[in-house]
């Protein structure tokens, strides 16, 4: 597990920033296949430095589709506005090699109340 994997994407902050409209139900965010996807992998989601989600197990036949996963509001509405926060994954194999942090994606908050 040695190559970066790409960096996430969100939907609603195609632009980098996320407007508080579309944060406070939550925020989807899309990890894109990765070299290696295998049944068994482990994906952990991070904004900023936390671990935001439960980790996913990537199930038996899903084959290589994205993985949504969904950062809490709780979470979006802690780390505040106006600052980039980056948010990446990583991988853990079912032999336990955890991949080095995904590129990244860089998410503004606008409009936080």
């Amino acid at each position: 597990m040695s190559e970066t994997n790409p960096a996430p994407t969100v939907a609603s902050a195609e632009d980098g920033l996320l407007d508080y409209a579309d944060a406070i139900t939550g925020v989807s965010v899309t990890i894109p296949s990765y070299a290696g996807f295998t049944a068994g992998d482990v994906v952990e989601l991070h904004w900023g430095g936390t671990s935001v989600t439960e980790p996913y197990t990537v199930p038996q036949g899903e084959g290589e589709q994205p993985i949504t996963l969904t950062i809490p509001w709780e979470t979006i509405q802690a780390a505040g506005d106006g600052e980039a926060i980056p948010v990446h994954y990583t991988v853990t194999d079912r032999a336990g090699n955890t991949s080095a942090p995904s590129q990244a994606v860089d998410l503004t908050i606008t409009n936080q109340t």
